[in-house]
């Protein structure tokens, strides 16, 4: 009956530790304190399941070989708890994350002496529960010692952790894993060590008592979120883990917490940013007075910073600043999150940079490089209405290559467009910054002088037509003569729109033809000669 009811326990102990272990994965497979807790409880299940062998077994070699192979699993018991309870107390000492590796090692030193020597299991004894051990020297006077130190150093470091200054929650989850490890620990120390050393054979409870380990940790995981993200793991994990820059200042603007992204950034090592002043890694001092004064009373600014690495490269950052609190509300330092933005600042300038090309190629005629058609209706609409209102003069050139057409049919249309290209420089460099030239369509184009009355207007003409022109041009393009229609804007005079005085314009241009071309005319002189 014994040996039924000790395989049961035995089993129900397994199929516990190995569903808490599937549990605790579920919840954040990703945390440490998880991981090592369900490698915890995967070496108790490990454990489990040769003890069942071990005490089903037909004869004492046989369970002796069991009891070997199950040593795998509660010789690494230790170490594996103490490293869990050093994350889980969030211990920094580098002599008890040393002391922690130095246990694994140990542990694995006797489960190598269990498995190849007799040093540790001295026999197998056969009770009403099945097979026990019969522990060697090394068992007594080394493993015992080791085992009941380790556990007992891991539940000194949770009850100084539970009498810290901690949240309530965090005591309450110090408590449980203090209580649910103590009850299987002693109980299996007493039966499964202590006991069996003196020579007396009793049921072991180590493995029957981590159901109840289970049973507490399960509950406290369902109840209190133990063993599930505490929000200081969870606000270190995004620290670390966040792609911008995280710096906590001080009041003294002395740097006291950098992330990874920092690092990674600015080029520094940790040690050559920290307890330094922000100001020696900025390119100019943005902590002015004003600026305090105005984050003092926001409690939060957002400022374009910019950042100089390890080479002094400057980097331009989009940085948000907000003040770091006491209980009491006294300021007591900085947070700042920056994200780099010469990436986006980049192709910002080449939108803008493509968006100016393209309004460009909206208005510009492509082979003179001038203001098209499109452009100057849009300006000589505005400019009729402006003026019209302001009761303002304006005044319009029409300007027409004469013998323009020989030039294509005796040099070709690659020499036309040249000679185009050539006049249209000329034409600029002949106007006012406010006029506007445009190519108006083949070899006609068009200037539209701003509060220009018509004296200014013809002199303007003729000026271009005398020094654009004949022994100014390329000798081979000097039959080209200029036309000129000249029309101005009066506010005596009005007319119904734009369209009115481009016909003026037209006008007086045929009239310059009909005179014998290489002539300026104004609007006012059509139908004299």
């Amino acid at each position: 009956m014994l040996l039924y009811l000790h395989i049961a326990l035995t089993f129900i102990s397994m199929v516990a530790n190995l569903i808490l272990s599937t549990v605790i994965l579920s919840v954040d497979s990703k945390n440490r304190l998880n991981r090592l807790y369900s490698f915890f409880t995967l070496a108790v299940a490990y454990w489990s399941i040769f003890k069942i062998l071990q005490i089903t077994a037909n004869s004492a070699e046989t369970a002796g070989l069991f009891y070997k192979l199950s040593s795998l699993g509660w010789t690494l018991l230790p170490a594996i708890y103490f490293s869990f309870v050093l994350e889980f107390t969030k211990t920094q000492s580098r002599v008890l994350k040393t002391l922690a590796v130095l246990l694994f090692i140990v542990g694995i030193l006797f489960t190598s002496i269990t498995i190849s020597t007799d040093l540790m299991l001295k026999g197998m004894t056969y009770e009403k529960w099945g097979y026990s051990h019969i522990p060697g020297r090394i068992y007594k006077i080394g493993f015992t010692p080791y085992f009941i130190t380790s556990f007992v150093c891991g539940l000194i470091l949770l009850f100084l952790y539970g009498r810290r200054n901690i949240s309530r929650l965090e005591r309450i989850k110090t408590y449980f894993l203090l209580i649910g490890v103590s009850i299987p620990l002693f109980g299996g120390v007493i039966t499964n060590m202590i006991m069996p050393a003196l020579g007396i054979h009793v049921f072991e409870l180590a493995l029957t008592l981590t159901t109840i380990n289970v049973i507490i940790i399960g509950y406290a995981m369902y109840k209190y979120r133990l063993l599930n993200i505490t929000f200081e793991y969870a606000a270190s994990t995004i620290i670390n883990t966040m792609g911008d820059v995280l710096i906590v200042l001080d009041k003294e603007l002395k740097v006291n917490l950098i992330n990874p992204a920092a690092i990674h950034l600015f080029g520094y090592a940790a040690q050559e940013l920290i307890k330094n002043n922000i100001k020696n890694f900025l390119l100019k001092d943005y902590f002015v007075p004003d600026m305090i004064l105005s984050l003092e009373k926001e409690g939060f600014i957002k400022l374009e910073m910019e950042f100089l690495d390890k080479k002094r490269n400057a980097i331009v950052t989009d940085t948000s600043i907000s003040t770091l609190k006491d209980e009491s509300g006294d300021t007591v330092g900085y947070v700042l999150v920056s994200k780099d933005i010469r990436e986006r600042k980049r192709l910002i300038a080449e939108i803008e940079k493509a968006k100016k090309e393209l309004e460009e190629l909206a208005v510009t005629d492509p082979l003179t490089g001038l203001y098209n058609r499109r452009y100057l209706m849009f300006r000589l609409k505005e400019e009729f209405f402006r003026s019209t209102r302001y009761n303002k003069p304006f005044s319009i050139i029409i300007l027409d290559l004469d013998k323009f057409k020989e030039i294509n049919d005796t040099f070709g249309h690659e020499e036309g467009d040249e000679l185009l290209r050539l006049i249209s420089n000329k034409l600029k460099g002949s106007v006012r910054i406010t006029d506007v030239v445009a190519r108006f369509g083949g070899d006609e184009f068009v200037i539209l002088l701003p509060e220009t009355n018509k004296t200014e207007a013809v002199a303007l003409a003729d000026r271009i037509r005398m020094n654009s022109f004949k022994e100014n041009l390329p000798f081979k393009y000097r039959i080209v003569s200029g036309s000129f229609g000249v029309t101005t804007f009066r506010p005596d005079k009005p007319l119904s729109s734009e369209i009115d005085l481009l016909k003026l314009a037209d006008s007086a241009l045929y009239r310059s033809k009909r005179l014998g071309r290489d002539k300026v005319s104004h609007s006012d002189e059509v139908g004299e000669e």
